[in-house]
């Protein structure tokens, strides 16, 4: 109350109220966490801000010069790099973990002083984009955060960045964890918000070499619909990584925890994304996806198949495979060569566990 008292003197009810719940959240999820990191923007000022003030022709992305401040619409100058990584340090030594930056993406910049911007014969500015400069924002951070020793157990900075559907490889290759998918919320089956295409070449990871992270929001009378077509797709694509904004039903979770339960991030169990070479189970419907959860030592296996395409009937293989059973249902299915046959309606999920010879 007190840091609500100092801070937000000329707040509305909603928006104290608001952040009461934040500071409430937090602190509650604290006593859970191994690491603990604060929320910032990447682009962010504030008008009361001492520096601001001096800056502000320097940082505001405008073509005038114009008594503003927000949360995104901002260049990482050099001077600002400065200011930002000088209170990062601040936090990081109250015993903060890592950083996380909101909306690390390109934005365009209008500005014909600061950057090569210049106006066009139809009167219009054509901007140019920060890349550079955020860049080596995003460097200084990661490296100031291995200084500080504030790593993963791999070495790794303890750095998110919200890529806001924008994967720049500059920007998020200096990241452990990209966020991603937070377009398109509300009740729209998952599988029509991304293409696959975006999935590969985005959401992965692969092109930057870090963890995706998902954020998911779910909305409409068809809740546990939705969460099975969001299953579908972070099943195949092996995104176990989520961040709830609301919606996830215990259709979500009672799946998880079945995957986690047969072993799931443990050394004993090696997966096998639909997108990656080796996988050993196969099916002949070419719309279906398929991930493989294997457990050589149990001679166990678990199969998420989840439908990219419309209603479809087809069989799913897995060598040596003797006994088959549908994790939902729990019912035993019947095989033909190790093989099941299988029907997915358009954009549904089935998880089998298999029993190897």
């Amino acid at each position: 109350e007190a840091f609500i008292k100092k801070n937000m003197p000329n707040a509305t009810q909603k928006q104290i109220i608001s952040m009461r719940n934040h500071l409430h959240r937090g602190i509650s999820f604290k006593k859970y966490s191994k690491y603990v990191v604060p929320y910032l923007n990447a682009r962010v000022a504030r008008l009361d801000w001492k520096d601001y003030q001096t800056y502000m022709d320097e940082w505001w992305c405008s073509e005038y010069r114009a008594l503003n401040a927000d949360e995104y619409n901002l260049t990482p100058e050099r001077s600002y790099q400065d200011m930002a990584l000088y209170n990062i340090k601040k936090l990081l030594d109250t015993g903060l973990n890592g950083i996380y930056y909101d909306n690390v993406r390109d934005w365009a910049n209008p500005d014909p002083v600061r950057g090569p911007a210049w106006r066009m014969d139809d009167g219009f500015m054509q901007p140019y984009f920060d890349i550079f400069n955020t860049r080596e924002f995003m460097k200084r951070t990661a490296i100031l955060l291995v200084q500080e020793k504030k790593v993963f157990p791999d070495g790794r900075p303890i750095f998110t960045n919200h890529m806001t559907n924008t994967n720049l490889i500059p920007f998020h290759s200096f990241a452990t964890i990209a966020l991603d998918l937070e377009a398109q919320y509300g009740s729209k089956n998952f599988q029509d918000r991304f293409t696959e295409g975006y999935l590969q070449a985005c959401t992965l990871g692969t092109q930057t070499g870090a963890i995706p992270e998902i954020l998911i929001e779910i909305s409409g009378s068809q809740l546990d619909w939705v969460n099975r077509t969001f299953l579908a797709v972070t099943l195949a694509y092996d995104l176990p990584f989520t961040m709830n904004c609301g919606g996830l039903t215990d259709v979500y979770y009672r799946t998880w925890r079945m995957i986690y339960g047969f072993g799931y991030s443990t050394p004993e169990v090696k997966v096998y994304p639909c997108w990656e070479s080796g996988n050993p189970a196969k099916t002949d419907c070419k719309d279906w996806r398929l991930t493989a959860y294997v457990k050589d030592s149990a001679k166990e296996a678990m199969v998420a198949i989840g439908s990219f395409g419309g209603d479809a009937e087809g069989m799913v293989s897995f060598p040596g495979a003797v006994k088959c059973i549908d994790a939902e249902s729990k019912k035993e299915l019947p095989l033909e060569n190790g093989a099941v046959k299988l029907s997915i309606k358009k954009h549904d999920f089935r998880l089998l566990k298999f029993t190897l010879k």
